[in-house]
């Protein structure tokens, strides 16, 4: 029997008959090859505990140290997996085995915070292997912007397949002339469609660069240079939805991601964001569907209980969705997303010291998380210390310069901040224009121009809002004080009426204590 029939097996998955094999093989001759494949073949079938068992990792077998290495990574024996690699690298290497050997070094590195280590060894690994695309990803996760023009069209452009003839009719002149025309149509066709595969992957590292550069016109412009086929992907097309999360445009992310489902049915990957965007967007029925429809194909993954999570969080159901996030988080203590959003639900839940635990936790494992690190904010703003709330925002938009929450919530700090106000202003008249279809900076705009005795420029932006969108309890109470202000007494109570027709529990006590002084003081009006 040779090693051959256990390659076999594992390229069937039958892992049970590679076992099988592999333990007659070692029983026989128990050379570091033998035990390779039956450590395989244990990996393979999920025994990662055997496979570790069955390997020696004092000898200099490159695949089985290798492999040592990976089972350490998957059982957090982070230490020793990392002191198993450093021996390999030392070895005489092929440039692909040191590149994956530099590669599993950097998730060993992240795993222990040391984040100056990652970014070396994620460097290496995209120098030896261009084509390593996972490294290359991570590096721009990390902000970094590794050079994306060195996958340079080195080989033919692609090799057609000839389809298999079927009858073929007996040849001649017409028939030589027919088919020399077919193949020029053909290679005018493949010349159309635009570039190589090459140039399409450095199409895609170069998009993937951009939305991690927060360039996202370029983003755009960049998919739009693409191949159909390689432009509407789900990979691809997720670039483009996450772009527009990104920048606060939840409708048009909403759409992408609805289009990257039907294409993707299965996929989990980035439903997460989704399920959040639909929470920005207040659909608790598709945030129910999606949860329903991913806990039938992928009820172990992360994403779908953070997708759960939110549809119980928008229902205000805080306990189950604190549930929904710890499961995230449980079997996946890495996913740094679960951790932040189980913050924002203790935040909510006015749990201040375990909210706090969460972003941190968040934090350690990706301190790029600009989330996290809002969420840190937001807790110290809670808490009044209004300083620090400010730093950690702004560091927070230094990561997401374009992202209006973390405008808005500067905004509110300094609100906050004596004499600071006016700076507050100019930062909601930027989240205006990177988004003038969000009322709530209009409004924030306003309360600030009121609170300046500016209320003619108030009512303006008010009135606007009440004429072009729809209005909601806090805008008409706004306009009925500018409106009270300015003496137009009438039309304030008016306003005052309309606020309290939608029995905003926390501010209906105000809204009827505004209207009753207003109606007293101005006894005679009515």
């Amino acid at each position: 029997m040779s090693i051959l029939k256990i390659q076999q097996a594992l390229e069937w998955f039958n892992y049970d008959s590679a076992v099988f094999l592999a333990e007659r093989l070692v029983a026989t001759d128990d050379t570091h090859t033998n035990v390779y494949w039956l450590a395989k073949a244990l990996y393979s079938k999920g025994e990662i505990l055997r496979c570790l068992h069955v390997l020696d990792p004092t000898q200099n077998h490159y695949p089985s140290l290798f492999l040592y290495a990976k089972a350490c990574l998957d059982l957090d024996k982070l230490l020793e997996g990392e002191a198993i690699v450093q021996r390999l690298v030392q070895l005489e290497l092929g440039q692909t085995e040191l590149a994956n050997c530099y590669y599993i070094l950097s998730q060993f590195n992240s795993r222990l915070n040391r984040f100056d280590l990652v970014i070396e060894y994620l460097t290496k690994t995209v120098e030896l292997d261009p084509f390593h695309w996972a490294a290359f990803r991570d590096l721009c996760d990390l902000g970094q912007q590794p050079k994306v023009d060195f996958l340079a069209e080195t080989g033919p452009r692609e090799v057609r397949k000839e389809k298999p003839k079927t009858n073929p009719k007996p040849f001649s002149v017409a028939n030589r002339k027919r088919t020399r025309t077919d193949a020029s149509l053909e290679d005018k066709k493949v010349e159309k469609q635009g570039v190589g595969l090459n140039q399409v992957i450095q199409q895609i590292y170069q998009a993937y660069s951009y939305l991690k550069a927060n360039k996202h016109k370029l983003l755009q412009e960049t998919v739009k240079k693409m191949p159909y086929q390689h432009q509407e992907s789900a990979l691809v097309q997720s670039m483009l939805a996450k772009s527009y999360f990104e920048t606060g445009n939840y409708t048009d992310a909403e759409a992408v991601f609805r289009k990257i489902r039907r294409t993707d049915v299965y996929r989990a990957e980035d439903m997460d964001l989704y399920g959040t965007c639909l929470w920005h967007l207040k659909k608790a029925v598709d945030i129910s569907h999606l949860a329903k429809e991913m806990q039938q194909f992928a009820p172990n993954r992360p994403e779908t209980c953070v997708v759960l999570g939110n549809y119980h969080a928008l229902n205000q159901e805080h306990e189950s969705a604190i549930a929904s996030f710890k499961k995230a988080i449980e079997n996946h203590p890495h996913f740094y997303y679960g951790h932040t959003l189980l913050g924002h639900e203790y935040f909510n839940a006015e749990d201040l010291e375990n909210a706090m635990k969460s972003y941190k936790q968040a934090y350690k494992i990706n301190p790029r998380h600009y989330n996290a690190i809002y969420g840190i904010g937001m807790v110290h703003l809670k808490e009044e210390k209004l300083q620090l709330a400010e730093y950690h925002f702004r560091r927070a938009l230094e990561i997401s310069p374009y992202n209006t929450v973390l405008l808005a919530s500067i905004g509110m700090c300094l609100e906050k901040i004596p004499n600071r106000v006016m700076e507050a202003l100019e930062i909601y008249e930027k989240a205006i224009k990177l988004a003038p279809h969000h009322e709530q900076f209009k409004i924030s705009k306003a309360q600030i121009l009121h609170s300046l005795s500016k209320h003619l420029d108030a009512i303006k932006i008010l009135e606007k809002l009440i004429q072009f969108s729809k209005p909601n309890s806090q805008v008409y109470f706004l306009l009925g004080k500018c409106y009270a202000a300015t003496g137009r007494v009438k039309d304030a109570c008016l306003s005052y009426t309309l606020a309290q027709d939608f029995k905003d529990h926390k501010s209906i006590s105000r809204i009827r204590d505004a209207l009753d002084k207003l109606v007293d003081s101005n006894s005679e009006e009515f």
